[in-house]
Parts: C-alpha cells; sequence; structure tokens
C-alpha cells in the first residue's frame, strides 16, 4: 500500500477544521486523522461496519511487530530487588528500533536458539554501580546498545535504585514478535472504537507507546486488514 502526499478536507465532525488523508486511492476517501499526538491518535472512518473496525482495533493491538526485551542473564545483582523483578520491569521498556524490518521475527528464525542469533536479536548491556550515598536511580538512558539505531523511546524511565555500592550486571538480547505471543510486544496500550456517528462512520482511538509513529502504525494496520 502506497503512502500518499498529505492532503486536507474539513470534517464534519469538527466543523471545518482539518484532518490529514495519508492513504492510498482504495481507502484515502475513508481514514481521516484527526488526532495525531505523541501518544494519542483519533480516526474517523467512513462506510464500514463495527465488524471492520473491531478487526482493526485487533490488530492495532496484537498483530503489529515490534520490538521488546526477550532474553536476559544477570550475571551479578547486589541491589535489595529480585531478579524476576528486574526482569520483568526491563521487559517493560518501549524499544525504538530504527531498521527493524531487518530483523528476523524471534518466531520464524531458523537459529532455533531461546537467546537468538545475529539476525533476530539485538545485544544489550546494563552495568550500573551506586556510587553515591543517596539512593542511585538507574534508568533506561543507562541500558548500553551495541548498534546505533536502537534506542529507547523515551528518554530517563526509572527502573530501580541502588544504594552506595550496590551494582547489577545484565546482558541481555532484543527481539522482533507481536503481542500474540506476550502483550509487552502490543505497540498501543490501548484501542477503543466510539459508537456509530452516523451510518457506516466509526471514530477509533488509541494511545501509542513510542515505538512506532501513530501513522506508520495505521498503515501497518491497514495493511493487514486488507491482504490477510
Amino acid at each position: 500500500m502506497e503512502v500518499t502526499s498529505f492532503s486536507t478536507i474539513p470534517t464534519q465532525e469538527n466543523d471545518g477544521s482539518k484532518s490529514s488523508h495519508i492513504w492510498g486511492s482504495s481507502v484515502d476517501d475513508r481514514v481521516e486523522i484527526q488526532t495525531d499526538k505523541l501518544h494519542q491518535c483519533e480516526l474517523l472512518i467512513h462506510n464500514t461496519t463495527l465488524y471492520e473496525m473491531n478487526k482493526l482495533r485487533r490488530i492495532l493491538m496484537s498483530q503489529i511487530h515490534t520490538m521488546s526485551i526477550e532474553y536476559i542473564e544477570i550475571e551479578r545483582n547486589s541491589s535489595v530487588l529480585p531478579d524476576e523483578t528486574i526482569v520483568h520491569r526491563l521487559g517493560l521498556l518501549p524499544i525504538y528500533c530504527q531498521n527493524m524490518d531487518d530483523v528476523t521475527v524471534m518466531e520464524d528464525c531458523v537459529c532455533g536458539n531461546e537467546s537468538g542469533c545475529k539476525d533476530c536479536s539485538l545485544p544489550f548491556v546494563l552495568n550500573v554501580t551506586g556510587r553515591t550515598k543517596k539512593r542511585f536511580e538507574v534508568t533506561s538512558d543507562h541500558l548500553q546498545f551495541t548498534r546505533k539505531n536502537v534506542k529507547i523511546s523515551k528518554e530517563r524511565i526509572p527502573i530501580f535504585f541502588l544504594r552506595n555500592g550496590e551494582s547489577v550486571l545484565i546482558r541481555g538480547k532484543i527481539q522482533k514478535s507481536t503481542a500474540k505471543i506476550h502483550s509487552k510486544w502490543s505497540p498501543v496500550t490501548s484501542s477503543i472504537i466510539i459508537c456509530e456517528l452516523k451510518k457506516g462512520a466509526y471514530r477509533l482511538s488509541f494511545e501509542g507507546i513510542g515505538q512506532i509513529e501513530n501513522k506508520e502504525l495505521v498503515r501497518k494496520a491497514l495493511h493487514i486488514l486488507r491482504h490477510h
């Protein structure tokens, strides 16, 4: 599906306010992006059914590939937190990968290794020691990635605290999958259909995590809806 140049038309819901049409010719007159903020997007879709809208909502939540921390080895942990708590918190960090299409899907990789390989896994290291009398905050900024095109999608997300002298050394792998495997791979936190506004017109609202831009999320979801 080709992404076309932007055009704007007035919407009936906003008394002449403008919305962006960004999709190919077959759906350009049906989909309007009415809100496009960092973590919030609202679509107005015409000439559709509640059945199709629910399919689109479910695709947004569970069928779009994202990156997440999956494999972790804890070599040292002298903090008060158990290993399982740290692993859980790391798994919830939203990962942005610029060239995600070049990474092989975890469950489709021929390597068959739990820890993955260079084609399906991107390594990272978390090596931090508390060296202050006050509690030292370990955040997402302390993760070190071997590839420059990988980062946490939001800066300074708190993970845990270390007291003076406490330290952790963690190595892990980031892998690509969907929320059908685990909810941590979902690119959205919520997706809501607003009841039929007029015959055949519905509004879909979702909150993104920041791994994928809203417009790209919708493009991918519509592509899956049309071709699967």
